[in-house]
């Protein structure tokens, strides 16, 4: 079975054309949604419900990796084979389920993170600020990790149950992307990246919602900085343990 996690935060709008989009069955597995509300003041529960999908109703608003958590705390005791998330924003498409989870499928990948640049890097539709962001952690990234993620901040993502019970979402906001690449590395979790559509909206991004479009941004950019010395400093210490472990292991 695939559980499919949807966050949303006053998504009633968008919701109402995904939902209806997903697909009951993925290459013979079961699809499950479970849509998150984040402490939504619209009716993104009430339309859910409504569609005939399960949804968590959280308050107040704590942020995306709040309501990750919050969703696999729900899904901890039941039976699934494969996790998807997914915004609910509208920005991915149902259509690249299936490309997203056949890596975890064929055993070729216990995580797999949905690219919308490893066809084409170029800018397209996507806001000139976004891709600043993101062409800068692409190059800080494969220093510290080793590898090129073309798009270390798409939520598209699939994962194994034995991965992501390995992977850890410590992060309130939108930390858990980059939290998930670490741990990766860290716990030696093999990734794949898979091509999706690159969507854009006309909405409002919901990261400028604490504070308004810049003050919310900047406090999104630092968050990114912040996870990502965290994260470095978590990586270096396991690294540090292991090699110590095998010279004591060499020494015997």
């Amino acid at each position: 079975m695939i559980r499919l996690i949807i966050p949303a935060f006053n998504e009633s709008g968008s919701l109402q054309s995904l939902l209806p989009r997903l697909p009951a069955t993925v290459a013979g597995h079961e699809v499950e949604p479970l849509v998150v509300s984040d402490g939504s003041t619209d009716d993104t529960v009430a339309v859910a419900r409504r569609l005939g999908f399960a949804a968590l109703d959280l308050k107040p608003n704590r942020g995306k990796g709040s309501a990750v958590r919050a969703a696999l705390a729900e899904l901890a005791g039941r039976q699934w084979d494969i996790a998807v998330l997914m915004d609910g924003d509208g920005q991915h498409d149902p259509n690249d389920l299936e490309a997203l989870v056949a890596p975890l499928i064929n055993g070729d990948a216990e995580i797999v993170v949905g690219s919308r640049y490893l066809k084409d890097e170029r800018r397209g539709g996507t806001p000139r600020n976004r891709y600043a962001v993101r062409w800068t952690t692409v190059f800080v990234l494969e220093r510290l990790l080793g590898r090129r993620y073309t798009d270390p901040y798409c939520g598209y993502r699939a994962f194994t149950r034995d991965a992501l019970d390995k992977v850890e979402f410590c992060g309130n906001r939108y930390e858990g992307e980059l939290e998930v690449l670490f741990d990766a590395r860290r716990c030696r979790i093999d990734v794949a990246e898979v091509p999706v559509r690159k969507i854009y909206g006309s909405a409002t991004s919901k990261m400028s919602a604490d504070g308004g479009k810049l003050l919310g941004r900047v406090r999104v950019i630092r968050q990114y900085l912040s996870t990502i010395v965290r994260k470095t400093r978590q990586l270096r210490a396991t690294e540090r343990e292991d090699g110590s472990a095998v010279s004591s292991g060499e020494g015997q």
